[in-house]
């Protein structure tokens, strides 16, 4: 296996990338990361959600509806997102999207552990807790409600 060397160059450009003095992406959720590079534009993982949806779950009247659940701290930037781009892909796709997002329950989230599956330390020796994802993002009580539904 190769071993790569990050020299200053490349070491500068990961600053520009995963910090506040540039991209900042190491904060971001991967929602609002540019994640695709198409002729016309780049989109975020949240662009591309949208136009998935236009494909698969349009109804008959060619609304779309989709929930989007997200950590409070990055609930602005991802609203900012969904109000710059939703105009661009309902006119793209020819649909309307009903969209809702709720804040992520701090309960759900999950420890964050290395590559040796050992918890992750803050400076202060605290583990680190992450987001869960997915079915971890489900109220108990919503969670009540479909299992008796189903």
């Amino acid at each position: 296996m190769k071993t790569i060397f990050c020299d200053e160059r490349c070491a500068d450009i990961l600053e520009y990338i995963l910090t506040s003095k540039g991209l900042n992406y190491a904060w971001l959720p991967k929602a609002l990361l540019k994640f695709h590079t198409y002729l016309d534009r780049n989109r975020t993982a949240l662009e591309e959600h949208l136009v998935e949806v236009a494909f698969y779950v349009r109804d008959n009247q060619n609304t779309c509806r989709i929930h989007f659940t997200v950590s409070e701290e990055h609930e602005l930037h991802f609203r900012e997102l969904i109000s710059r781009v939703v105009s661009y892909y309902q006119d793209l796709y020819r649909v309307s999207y009903e969209i809702n997002v709720t804040i992520q329950l701090p309960f759900t989230d999950t420890i964050a552990v290395d590559m040796g599956n050992k918890p992750l330390r803050d400076k202060s020796g605290k583990i680190i807790f992450r987001p869960g994802g997915h079915g971890a993002l489900l109220q108990i009580s919503t969670l009540s409600t479909v299992i008796l539904f189903l």
